[in-house]
């Protein structure tokens, strides 16, 4: 089964409904967001279009998943025989979906979700729906997932990718302008880590340069609510998820999990803080850090690539500046002292760091260097 990419824009539901039509299902297990689901119109796009169809919904499970959530979702997709999954929201949502489908058969889930059991096999058929313009879940063949506190990304090159992807951008136009920033500038960052991760290949960074160059010019009017940006800005997204699944993100998402959930700071929010100082810190690189493969020289081109593509100047004080002002110019925050994170926390943000994402970084980082990244943030 191949992931097909299927773009469906508002008043063109015929290529949905005649999908269903000719797949069939006898009952669709429809994965859903909580008040988003109506507020955004998915409600009524998706429940038309299934209108004829048998389907139980699911939507009782936390925003980061547990795997106590999906649990509770393979339980009513088993109870109620489900042959076919269809999900609708952010990030969250579509992981969840993902975890169902290739949870469903595993007798021990928490194995899989800590990659003791492999995955072996295709779920069932899986209808991915963005409804956010940030996560790119919906091309991304990992799922992230907390055992006991713990973040775990369950993983396969092929088995976990959703087979349809539909993209209909005005589910995305009642995100307010904060949520349009915290999705967009997880986008932003995710195509931009993903270039210089230690995993880029040309296809990867073609992705992400293609996402970088229309979220600079179109995120700052998809925040003041403009239609046609925010059109552009999931497929945007769509390009930096394509990104982050052939070369994963770095740093800034590496210190993001932790600032998540212990000070409650929004996931885009959190990637953005540490951002600008990740920037820096590659491009500072030297041979005693290196941590790319193909080596230094390769790394000084790539950060000089990317110093071309976000317009940052050679007179500027540091390449990070930009990065910094793109920020605030789309209304978040670049200290972390605003969210009560002080000098005192920093030894255990970094006890704390994601490793598996650390390692994709392209200079090595110890924890010396780690605390005085954030205390740059601060």
């Amino acid at each position: 089964m191949q992931q097909v990419i299927r773009y469906l824009f508002e008043n063109s539901n015929n290529d949905f409904k005649e999908l269903l039509i000719e797949d069939s299902p006898k009952s669709i297990f429809l994965v859903t967001g909580n008040k988003s689901y109506e507020k955004c119109g998915a409600k009524n796009f998706i429940e038309n279009i299934l209108d004829g169809f048998n389907f139980i919904r699911f939507s009782d499970f936390s925003k980061n998943p547990k795997i106590e959530d999906v649990e509770k979702g393979i339980n009513i997709f088993l109870e109620n025989s489900c042959d076919y999954l269809v999900s609708v929201g952010g990030g969250s949502v579509l992981d969840m979906a993902k975890l169902i489908n290739i949870g469903y058969d595993k007798k021990n889930l928490k194995d899989l979700a800590t990659n003791k059991t492999k995955i072996s096999s295709f779920g069932k058929k899986l209808i991915a729906i963005p409804t956010t313009s940030g996560s790119g879940s919906e091309a991304t063949h990992f799922a992230v997932v907390y055992v006991g506190g713990e973040k775990f990304s369950v993983a396969h090159p092929i088995y976990m990718l959703p087979n349809v992807v539909v993209l209909n951008p005005s589910l995305t136009y009642s995100m307010d302008s904060y949520q349009t920033a915290l999705s967009g500038i997880d986008a932003f960052a995710q195509a931009m880590e993903s270039y210089w991760s230690v995993n880029s290949t040309e296809e990867s960074k073609k992705y992400s340069k293609e996402a970088l160059e229309l979220i600079i010019e179109h995120l700052p009017l998809a925040v003041k609510y403009n239609d046609n940006s925010r059109d552009i800005m999931l497929q945007a997204a769509h390009l930096a998820g394509k990104a982050i699944n052939i070369a994963k993100t770095s740093g800034a998402h590496a210190i993001s999990y932790i600032l998540t959930s212990k000070f409650n700071i929004p996931h885009g929010q959190a990637v953005a803080l540490t951002l600008p100082s990740w920037y820096d810190f590659n491009h500072n690189c030297n041979e005693n850090n290196i941590n790319d493969a193909r080596g230094l020289t390769y790394l000084k081109n790539v950060m000089r690539d990317m110093d071309n593509i976000i317009g940052a100047g050679s007179n500027e004080n540091k390449p990070s500046s930009k990065v910094k002002m793109f920020v605030k110019s789309i209304g978040l925050e670049t200290s972390l002292s605003l969210f009560k994170v002080h000098p005192s926390n920093l030894d255990a943000i970094v006890d704390s760091i994601n490793i598996e994402r650390l390692k994709n970084n392209p200079a090595k980082a110890s924890s010396i260097e780690l605390n005085r990244i954030l205390k740059e943030s601060i």
